[in-house]
């Protein structure tokens, strides 16, 4: 019935009608989406991942080929099958896995049967097949779950179909095909059943499956809805269908079909954008995007792509589209992640942009890309072909077409339209009526320039042109005086230019004009046609930082102040108010301090371009994102060409090409990040093993607990190592403690109490969650000091006192006395074991977190009253959590006693100490060390750890160790923890079991 009008509407849906409100996509711009993925190597147990779904707490769950896994962005949650335990997971290999938002239920299809998960670390009940019943499940091979339209759940096995009574007994569905493939509950409350006979409906009023006769589809391994009414199908293609992605609608029938390289289509996706995916068995990924064009993914046309067979497909909330292959492990697309690569040279393509790293960027009045590159010469681009016209040295016997040299290092337009262009080998004037160069001295003939290397060229509000050199400083000329003058550096005068190499000169809108060169920036003043220079003092920490000073920018959102690169000192603010430099370096986060370029984005930030990535600075907030390779870039060495756009585009060029970054805040994930707390651990014990979160829990700790922990995340996945911390225990922290990406927090002996645990996230684009996940925690008094025990010793102190009064005994008097002595030593004992324990951690009889906030804020007075230096190591033992899952917590906890053991060894002197800064990380303070002695010690503590017989059946225990070392002045005391921290982050990433220090 549906063939008759099925050719007429194709063309209605080819383009497919779902597109998302903010314009985010995966295939904008003709950008294709990176993948970015997670392996065994990262926690993951398996690499075959066979379903993906999020929960209501925005926790991700994977099935794999060896158990259900949960992950919060930090890390893995393994759900096994353990022999004999029957609340355990019933067999390893998950094939399919399902979520009952209404009822937060989640079920997971096994090779031994169906089960559902019971929270608080109940585990799970198993539905299995009984040979003998008649109403137990058809088969122990589930491959679909699905709530039905009665509320009733589905169960899809190899051997039938199945209705789940509320007594959890079943009911066997006739079905064309006993093998079920999938299972979808559609918005309108259609069941639809997919199998290896096709499609079919389940009929409510009728109770019975109604094939869909018409639909040329034999094999339907997965359905999907592209919206109300119109499904997605997976078809397998054998003899007699031809397979592929079927888009449906119940209305009109089978409206088109997509086929690809490879038909064998087992999982399928309509995202939030607009685009279909569709994922092969063996032939890679595909995606249609909403334009009607088609796009391939496999392992060769991807290097981040790895394993051709696609077994499962998801887009959780934040429209991040998760990929789980049979083999590969999985992989993650972003929306907003694109692989940032605009242009860059292809020499199998004709009319790519140039060979060389992109040196300069400038777009002229009339729209035209220009690029100017180190050693392939200058590239203009030609919007109607997106072909770039290069223009060289070699471009031909015509000298009028020919560049002077293929080193261009500046690109600027003059008032009627001609593009100057300078290089390595002097000025060119570039005329496009017709295409021709001109020198210099065929523009000005009285006034010729030497052929010499220039960086820069700027024509003034006055008309004048200011020509940067790279050794004979800047020349300056008047094309209506005709006056020519030369402005050179004279030593150390505060009135001549700062150097001669001069790299950049900028007019601001103030009329200001601002010179950057080698050996600092300078200001002309125009009174006294001369300049106001500065410099770098080791002596001025209100100064420049770097001499060597790249580029210049006016923050158009705050004019009054000038912002300046510097190779090697980061990026500084210069206030005209104050004439001083505030200065933004790696110490507060950015990638690097060798800054090549500035622009300010749409956003508000400040964007620089290092040589290590770009970095993001919020001026607001004093937040800094880093951008690299993990975010889609294609390279992370940036040169001095950078381009703001009028779009939100910003454009930097680099040794990989040219590299478009969409700064305007529709571009950023604004949603705030939901946050849980996923764990409770009193002495690395969790108080409830599975339970999924605690927020909004109560929790009452018994009097002896002295150690407990907190764990937490942002379920923001888009970049996960880049989401943010902060916490505090009200009744015991002042303030929010800002802990960077580090998602946890511990606290030893806390008095007895009520408290509050709240922390917040932000995203990996600055973004804070609104509210803070919390929980409420009553540490009780011990015993001996509630209040009927302080009534006994009152009684008990009257009674002995009276006693003492009224005995007129002597030997009674002295028998009394002694008591009274020995209950004195006693105490005296006690109160010796209760000091060391206050400041001692229980397990590794190190210094405890207490000790350490105390102790070192009273060494970091000390040092900055004697100008000494202070360092600190935070070390981190290596892969701990999968050490104790793997082992046990009782291995676990011998392990952080030896270490702690094996550290304490190193240190020789009694004003070092060793800290249990929290879980598995340890805080080493040195009085009076310098950087190279730290390095030394840090180095003696990682190989001590290495060498020591710590670990166990062959697994050698290693530690990170970040080292931070300071003299302190005015500034607080967490910016060396920070530091030590950033350090430590840095030695973890760089592969671990390494020593790293800023």
């Amino acid at each position: 019935m549906f063939g008759s009008i099925k050719v007429v509407l194709v063309a209605c849906f080819v383009a497919l009608p779902v597109v998302t409100a903010s314009g985010e996509g995966f295939f904008v711009e003709n950008q294709r989406p990176r993948f970015n993925s997670i392996t065994q190597s990262d926690g993951l147990p398996n690499n075959s991942v066979s379903s993906i779904f999020q929960d209501r707490r925005g926790l991700m769950w994977f099935g794999t080929q060896s158990g259900l896994v949960q992950y919060d962005g930090h890390g893995f949650r393994t759900y096994r099958n353990e022999p004999f335990v029957t609340s355990s997971l019933p067999h390893d290999l998950v094939q399919t896995s399902y979520y009952d938002h209404q009822a937060d239920t989640i079920w997971a299809g096994t090779y031994a049967g169906l089960a559902r998960y019971l929270d608080d670390g109940i585990g799970f009940e198993t539905f299995a097949h009984c040979p003998k019943c008649d109403d137990s499940l058809s088969a122990n091979v589930v491959i679909a779950i699905s709530r039905g339209p009665d509320g009733d759940l589905w169960v899809g096995t190899q051997s039938g179909l199945n209705r789940m009574r509320k007594d959890g007994s079943f009911e066997l569905i006739p079905t064309r095909h006993e093998v079920i493939r999938d299972l979808y509950l559609d918005s309108r409350g259609t069941l639809w059943v997919g199998s290896l006979a096709g499609l079919s409906r389940w009929d409510q009023e009728a109770e019975e499956l109604v094939a869909i006769e018409d639909l040329e589809v034999a094999n339907v391994m997965a359905i999907d809805e592209i919206e109300p009414g119109v499904l997605a199908l997976g078809s397998w293609e054998v003899e007699g269908s031809s397979g592929g992605l079927v888009v449906f609608s119940e209305e009109h029938g089978e409206l088109t079909r997509h086929r690809f390289s490879d038909n064998t289509i087992y999982t399928v996706l309509a995202a939030s954008d607009g685009s279909l995916w569709a994922g092969s068995w063996g032939g890679g990924l595909f995606a249609i995007d909403s334009s009607g064009e088609t796009h391939e993914f496999t392992p060769e046309t991807e290097r981040n792509l790895s394993d051709p067979v696609i077994y499962s497909l998801y887009e959780d909330r934040a429209g991040v589209i998760w990929v789980g292959t049979n083999g590969g492990g999985l992989h993650y697309l972003s929306p907003r992640q694109g692989n940032f690569r605009a242009h860059y040279h292809d020499p199998e393509r004709a009319g790519s942009l140039p060979r060389g790293r992109v040196t300069e960027l400038f777009r002229d009045s009339g729209g035209t890309l220009w690029a100017g590159t180190y050693g392939g010469g200058l590239g203009r681009l030609d919007p109607d072909s997106d072909r770039w016209q290069v223009y060289r040295s070699d471009s031909g016997s015509d000298d009028a077409r020919r560049l002077e040299n293929n080193i261009v290092n500046s690109i600027s337009e003059d008032r009627d339209g001609s593009i100057w262009v300078g290089t390595n080998g002097g000025l060119q004037r570039f005329r496009r009526d017709p295409d021709r160069f001109e020198h210099w001295h065929e523009v000005f003939p009285e006034h010729p320039l030497t052929e010499e290397i220039v960086y820069d060229v700027m024509r003034d509000r006055d008309g004048r042109y200011w020509v940067g050199t790279y050794q004979s400083g800047i020349i300056r000329y008047d094309p209506e005086t005709e006056e020519f003058r030369r402005f050179r550096s004279e030593g150390d005068r505060a009135d001549s230019l700062a150097a001669d190499l001069i790299y950049a000169i900028e007019e601001l809108s103030n009329g200001r004009i601002w010179v950057a060169t080698n050996g600092g920036v300078s200001r002309y003043e125009p009174e006294s046609d001369s300049f106001t220079t500065f410099r770098y003092s080791s002596d001025n920490r209100e100064g420049l930082s770097n001499n060597t000073v790249r580029a210049i920018l006016e923050d158009p959102a705050s004019p009054e102040y000038v912002w300046f690169a510097t190779l090697g000192g980061g990026i500084n603010r210069f206030d005209p108010e104050t004439e001083t430099f505030s200065h933004v370096t790696a110490a507060d986060g950015l990638v690097s301090n060798k800054i090549v370029s500035l622009l300010a984005g749409h956003d508000g930030r400040i964007w620089a371009g290092t040589q290590e990535g770009l970095a993001a600075y919020d001026p607001a907030t004093g937040r800094i994102r880093t951008i690299d390779e993990r975010d889609g870039l294609f390279g992370t060495e940036f040169n001095a060409g950078a381009l703001r756009e009028g779009d939100g585009a910003l454009l930097f060029g680099g040794s990989h090409g040219i590299t478009r970054i969409d700064s305007a805040p529709a571009g950023r994930n604004a949603a705030p990040p939901p946050v849980q707390i996923t764990d409770v651990r009193v002495f690395q014990d969790s108080i409830a093993e599975g339970r999924l979160s605690f927020n909004d829990a109560s929790v009452v700790l018994e009097p002896e607990d002295s150690f407990v922990g907190f764990e937490f995340a942002a379920l923001d996945f888009e970049a996960p190592n880049r989401n943010t911390y902060r916490y505090r225990l009200i009744g015991f922290d002042d303030d929010w403690v800002e802990v960077g990406t580090r998602n946890f927090a511990s606290y030893t002996n806390l008095p007895a109490g009520e408290y509050r645990f709240e922390v917040l996230a932000a995203n990996a684009h600055g973004v804070w969650s609104e509210t803070p996940a919390a929980l409420t925690l009553r540490v009780p008094a011990p015993w001996y000091a509630r209040w009927w025990a302080i009534a006994l010793y009152v009684v008990a102190a009257v009674l002995i006192a009276y006693s003492i009064l009224r005995a007129r005994d002597a030997h009674i008097l002295a028998d009394k006395n002694k008591e009274l002595n020995h209950a004195v030593s006693q105490l005296g004992v006690a109160n010796q074991e209760l000091e060391r324990l206050s400041v001692r951690d229980a397990l590794t009889d190190c210094f405890n977190r207490r000790y350490f906030d105390e102790t070192f804020q009273n060494e970091w007075n000390r040092a900055r009253r004697a100008g000494a230096h202070l360092g600190l190591l935070m070390v981190d033992i290596d892969r701990f959590k999968s050490f104790n899952d793997s082992y046990g917590h009782v291995r676990g906890d011998e392990v952080l006693a030896r270490v702690a053991s094996v550290m304490q060894a190193q240190l020789g002197r009694s004003t070092d100490f060793v800290a249990r800064y929290g879980g598995e990380e340890f805080a080493v303070v040195l009085y009076r060390t310098d950087r190279e002695g730290a390095l030394r010690v840090a180095e003696m503590i990682r190989h001590a750890v290495e060498t020591a017989d710590i670990g166990v059946n062959g697994v050698a225990v290693t530690v990170s160790v970040g080292v931070a070392v300071a003299v302190p002045r005015d500034e607080r005391v967490v910016a060396l923890i920070q530091a030590a921290d950033r350090a430590l982050y840095t030695a973890k990433r760089s592969g671990r079991n390494r020593v790293a220090a800023v």
